[in-house]
């Protein structure tokens, strides 16, 4: 429960980079990328876990998650960097709802109505975050939401094709490679954003892929070695709740009262759908 509590507060605290590394989105995605997938070669090297995969399908499947990564991540930040970090990190919270749909559509099962009932009233507490506050930013408040409801429906995606790779593979050799593939494709595209990182930056950067990306998952991961999947489910919704007080306290961001009401909303929600979802499978 210690490595759950851990890795929960580091995601949330990873949502503050977006505001403290002075970078376009694409620059921070792709630093995220590189630095956490270099250290996680260096653990699986150091393991004597085998890198290589099963098949070329394999390669080109987990290349294809790493791109959806890549989407997923930028998408998140740039909510953030648009919006609030209560909008981007409550928003990407909404992910049980996007797999309770998509789950049944591709493993042919029955979608139940109580879940199209909690997507409905899910969507009223996105319409809640979203309403304008009267200070001229209702425009950015609306594409941060939209962002955010993209990295949550991207993430929902990931973690179904995750499920194939789980089966077969180590979750350190799962991560290295779509982390990388996510630094591959981001690469090109870092040129063409305004280039002035600094020395801080670089720091910065690796302390974002290192502790708040790839140590943050190893833990999550190791968590679920002695916890059930819905345990950690409904504890991963304190990730909105932490990077909420820590952006009170560091950035002095306070959240709206919307977004207090519709983040209730959301991640009582989305902690009922993973226990509905656990119930349905017992």
């Amino acid at each position: 429960m210690t490595y759950l509590h851990i890795s929960v507060f580091l995601f949330g605290f990873s949502a503050l980079f977006a505001r403290f590394i002075d970078q376009p989105s694409v620059v921070i995605t792709f630093g995220r990328s590189f630095f956490s997938s270099l250290f996680l070669f260096i653990v699986i090297k150091c393991s004597g876990i085998k890198i290589p995969l099963h098949s070329r399908k394999d390669y080109k499947l987990i290349f294809i998650t790493g791109i959806i990564l890549a989407i997923h991540w930028y998408c998140f930040i740039q909510s953030i960097q648009l919006s609030t970090i209560a909008i981007g990190t409550i928003t990407f919270s909404a992910f049980p709802m996007f797999t309770s749909i998509l789950e049944p559509i591709l493993f042919r099962e029955k979608i139940k109505i109580k879940m199209i009932l909690c997507s409905v009233i899910m969507l009223i507490g996105v319409v809640i975050i979203s309403s304008g506050s009267g200070d001229g930013q209702s425009s950015s408040r609306v594409i941060g939401v939209i962002l955010g409801l993209t990295a949550s429906f991207l993430y929902a995606v990931i973690s179904l094709l995750n499920r194939n790779f789980s089966k077969r593979y180590a979750p350190e050799i799962i991560v290295f490679y779509e982390q990388a593939s996510a630094a591959v494709v981001l690469l090109p595209l870092i040129f063409l954003a305004p280039l002035r990182i600094t020395s801080i930056d670089c720091v910065q950067l690796a302390v974002y892929g290192i502790i708040f990306t790839a140590c943050s998952h190893g833990l999550f991961v190791k968590s679920l070695r002695h916890l059930k999947v819905t345990t950690a489910g409904i504890i991963s919704g304190l990730e909105a709740v932490y990077s909420i007080i820590l952006a009170s306290f560091l950035l002095k961001e306070l959240p709206l009262f919307n977004e207090i009401i519709g983040g209730l909303i959301i991640i009582g929600l989305a902690g009922y759908i993973t226990l509905l979802r656990e119930k349905q499978r017992a």
